[in-house]
């Protein structure tokens, strides 16, 4: 199940948003539990309170408090949820991608674009609910996928490299982790013998090197290169629509 909360103050704009997300939840054989706002300060208050939202469906011009500003204030209290904006002004892009939005709608709202989005998000909620395990002298480990920016190869261990900056290790082998990765379909990439990146954590990228969030410059092989822009170009079409 996700949860997922619309605020926007026009009521006919939430009541549109609410029966296609309702619709494509069908469709998807996805359970939502959907709950609706007019003021982004409510919004902003009901996960103060501690509601937490899977997805965030806002208006970027509101009476009270404007979309990027809700964002922002809802980011400091919970940096995971994803945002989707849907407005009918272009100028506001810049700004929502500053509060990392996933993405943004243009009004009047299109059921093909709503549907895409949708399913790109909820692809996304799926690798969180994913789990690695690993085992450390003895003791059994898990980590969140979503956690993760890229795994390295280092002799016979496995260096993992996560979004707070933090590393751990453990004996194992790249190709077996590139393996599983496949079988759950999750979105990473191997880019060299010694390394298999998350897509979702690459800031940068050249022929021969990606840079991801950490600071951390990756080389790509030339035997990963023709794969690797294959892959990456693919990534950018699904995450960024003209």
């Amino acid at each position: 199940m996700i949860k997922v909360a619309i605020c926007d103050d026009n009521e006919n704009i939430v009541n549109e948003i609410r029966a296609m997300l309702t619709e494509c939840c069908n469709d998807f054989r996805i359970v939502a539990d959907i709950y609706t706002y007019d003021k982004g300060k409510k919004l902003e208050q009901s996960v103060n309170r501690g509601m937490c939202f899977d997805l965030l469906y806002l208006d970027i011009q509101m009476e009270d408090q404007d979309g990027i500003q809700t964002a922002r204030n809802i980011r400091k209290l919970d940096p995971n949820v994803f945002i989707i904006y849907i407005s009918g002004y272009d100028r506001y892009i810049e700004e929502i991608f500053d509060v990392s939005a996933s993405n943004f709608i243009r009004k009047p709202i299109k059921k093909e674009r709503f549907q895409k989005t949708l399913q790109e998000v909820c692809e996304k909620i799926k690798v969180r609910s994913h789990y690695f395990e690993y085992v450390v002298a003895n003791r059994a480990k898990k980590i969140s996928f979503h956690e993760i920016v890229y795994f390295e190869s280092c002799g016979r261990k496995i260096v993992v490299h996560l979004q707070n900056g933090q590393t751990d290790s453990f004996y194992g082998k790249i190709r077996d982790i590139e393996k599983e990765i496949d079988m759950i379909k999750l979105p990473f990439i191997r880019v060299h013998q010694s390394f298999l990146v998350n897509f979702e954590y690459i800031t940068n990228r050249s022929r021969n090197e990606i840079k991801v969030v950490t600071g951390d410059c990756i080389p790509i092989s030339r035997d990963h290169q023709k794969q690797f822009m294959a892959q990456y170009t693919k990534y950018l079409g699904r995450e960024i629509h003209e």
